[in-house]
């Protein structure tokens, strides 16, 4: 601990700038990939390693965290035991590959590690115990098994000074409705459109007080969703932006097993939005005008007929602005109600890209920008 203290006293003498609310600068770079960093730890939800991977990667294009020097170890020892998460062991980036233990950006070159902090004993049968994880009671590493869920540390990218793009300045709550009713090629094009929207989004690093009002104050764009088909929804933990689930809701439109005939249940996926967002006391909801925040919700249906149990309408969710992405189905020309409702907006955003995935991907950014006025250009959507 009096490493720990030590090292928050240097940390205050350094002038940071440009990192994501909840993260802090870090020194390590590499030829490859020379520019900034900021170390982030993520405590609201345990994963494996692979899903860590993948959900630091999708922030940005950032990383598991590269610990390549004693600054940066002390810092994300500082990080993950202030965390307080009651949670000994962290992931980080280092992982067993072809007989040698590579940072896993680094797994198709020879840069060698440098620096390490291994336990005596360590790493200890690594065929099986590949991936490394970070102690905070004795701040040494340890070898894992990567199947275990733990919480994570991510290297992501820091913010520029100036905007370049107007994604960078969204300040937004984004609740998705998406169907998942369509078929495999639907759904992946739409995985693929969610996955690649949030790929250039600032990131926004939850911690266990991010309901307080000075956390709510710093966030920017904030995603949540359900996603619906059939009579249900995909229980990915609950819809509201108390924890950062957004990525868990978007992969597992794939993992869902579908019944035939599909005969959705619309009022279903109502009830679900509004007990989560209009209802429970801790949703996270940056209603109040002292935040600025605009409260977006996004349709999108694969179909333009759906069955209710009752009567329904938008007026359920009015603390919403609610959008309609025409994918399927429009509102000029749409039958089901809901589609027509007096509180619905069409996308109307046209795209200059001939393909699907990257043209939807624009319309959102695009949408979001316009809606909160985000100034700077819009980015270039991925090829996916």
């Amino acid at each position: 601990m009096k490493v720990l203290l030590s090292f928050f006293f240097l940390l205050l003498g350094y002038s940071w700038a440009g990192c994501p609310v909840g993260s802090d600068p870090i020194t390590a770079t590499d030829a490859e990939d020379p520019n900034p960093y900021c170390l982030a730890v993520v405590t609201n939800k345990n994963d494996n390693y692979e899903r860590a991977y993948r959900k630091c990667w999708n922030s940005g294009t950032g990383r598991l965290a590269r610990l390549g020097n004693a600054y940066d170890n002390n810092l994300a020892l500082y990080k993950a035991a202030a965390a307080s998460n009651q949670q000994n062991f962290f992931y980080f980036g280092l992982t067993y590959s072809n007989g040698s233990w590579k940072y896993a950006d680094d797994e198709l070159s020879d840069l060698p590690v440098t620096f390490t902090k291994w336990a005596p004993g360590e790493p200890s049968n690594p065929t099986s115990r590949s991936c490394a994880v970070l102690n905070v009671v004795d701040q040494m590493w340890y070898s894992m098994e990567c199947s275990i869920e733990l919480p994570y540390l991510c290297d992501i990218p820091a913010i520029h000074d100036t905007p370049p793009f107007c994604t960078d300045g969204i300040n937004a709550d984004v609740f998705f409705m998406i169907d998942n009713s369509g078929d495999h090629n639907e759904t992946r094009m739409m995985h693929d459109v969610l996955f690649g929207f949030n790929s250039v989004l600032p990131s926004q690093w939850y911690s266990p007080s991010s309901c307080g009002d000075a956390d709510l104050k710093r966030q920017q764009i904030r995603l949540s969703g359900v996603v619906y088909y059939d009579n249900t929804y995909l229980r990915i933990g609950t819809p509201n932006f108390c924890a950062d689930n957004f990525i868990d809701m978007v992969d597992a439109m794939h993992n869902n097993i579908k019944k035939q005939p599909i005969i959705t249940d619309m009022s279903v996926a109502i009830d679900v939005a509004k007990v989560y967002t209009e209802r429970q006391p801790c949703a996270c909801r940056r209603t109040n005008s002292a935040y600025k925040t605009k409260q977006i919700m996004i349709w999108i249906p694969m179909r333009d007929e759906y069955n209710t149990t009752r009567p329904i309408s938008l007026s359920e969710l009015s603390s919403w602005e609610h959008y309609l992405l025409d994918i399927r189905v429009n509102k000029a020309t749409a039958k089901f109600p809901l589609w027509k409702d007096p509180l619905m907006n069409d996308v109307s955003l046209p795209g200059p890209w001939p393909e699907f995935i990257p043209t939807q991907i624009l319309r959102l950014w695009r949408l979001l920008c316009n809606l909160t006025g985000a100034v700077g250009d819009t980015p270039l959507p991925p090829l996916v």
